[in-house]
């Protein structure tokens, strides 16, 4: 895989990193210790991807799928900041775009698809699963007299696809 992950361990008390490693075992270790041994202060892990080399196609989109993912929990867990929403839409277009080019791919394929990588292929589907779900929701939301149980089961739905997701992602990408 050429994806890195840089780790970087913060305390409260300074700026400069604590521990910045390209090693996850070190990293995980290393948190691990502080949030065992605090000293009264707060620690945070942050974990940047980062792109060694060239990327293939699955993982371009296993990058952008990761970016639409963290800025939604950004911008629902963070205070709902406009910039971030912006950001987050500009990246959703972008993934959306990647499912209408694969779509017509397969569209305009006469034959069965020929699939190198079948698991990055299974993600492909539940992404877009989740896209689709997503926007149902959007849409049920805003008629007048929406049954709350319904938009409840739709929004359970697209929760488990956000589950599948993000232990994807954290598994190939390689995070803590």
């Amino acid at each position: 895989m050429s994806i890195k992950v840089r780790y970087q361990i913060f305390c409260t008390k300074t700026k400069a990193p604590l521990v910045d490693t390209y090693d996850r075992t070190m990293a995980y270790v290393e948190f691990q210790d502080c949030l065992r041994n605090p000293k009264g202060d707060v620690y945070r892990l942050e974990q940047t991807p980062e792109p060694d080399g060239a990327l293939t196609k699955s993982e371009e989109y296993l990058m952008l799928v990761y970016r639409v993912r963290k800025l939604w929990r950004q911008y629902f867990d963070h205070g709902r900041d406009q910039e971030v929403l912006k950001a987050s839409i500009e990246q959703e277009k972008k993934l959306d775009d990647w499912h209408s080019r694969i779509s017509a791919i397969s569209e305009n394929n006469a034959g069965p698809l020929h699939i190198k990588d079948r698991e990055a292929f299974d993600f492909y589907i539940v992404v877009r699963g989740w896209r689709e779900a997503w926007k149902d929701r959007k849409r049920y939301s805003k008629q007048k007299d929406y049954d709350p149980q319904v938009l409840s089961e739709i929004s359970k739905k697209c929760r488990d696809f956000e589950k599948q997701i993000d232990k994807y992602v954290k598994d190939k990408i390689g995070l803590i």
